[in-house]
C-alpha cells in the first residue's frame, strides 16, 4: 500500500472504517457513497467542469 500522506485511499479507508464504526449497513453505505459523487458531481460543474456526465439520481424509493 502506497504510504503517500495525500494517497486519497487512506481518507477513504478512514471514512468507511468511521461509518461503519457509526453503524452504518452496508446498504446505507452505499446511499451515502452516492450522496458523495452526487454533491462532488455538483461542484464540478459549478466550477465549471465538464456538463457532458449524467445527472446524479437518488433511488427512486426515496431513501439515502
Amino acid at each position: 500500500m502506497p504510504t503517500d500522506a495525500r494517497d486519497p485511499r487512506i481518507p477513504a479507508r478512514d471514512l468507511f472504517e468511521q461509518l461503519r464504526d457509526y453503524g452504518l449497513d452496508p446498504n446505507q453505505l452505499i446511499h451515502v457513497a452516492s450522496e458523495l459523487i452526487a454533491l462532488i458531481t455538483c461542484s464540478i460543474r459549478e466550477s465549471g467542469g465538464s456538463d457532458d456526465s449524467p445527472e446524479p439520481r437518488l433511488p427512486a424509493d426515496g431513501s439515502h
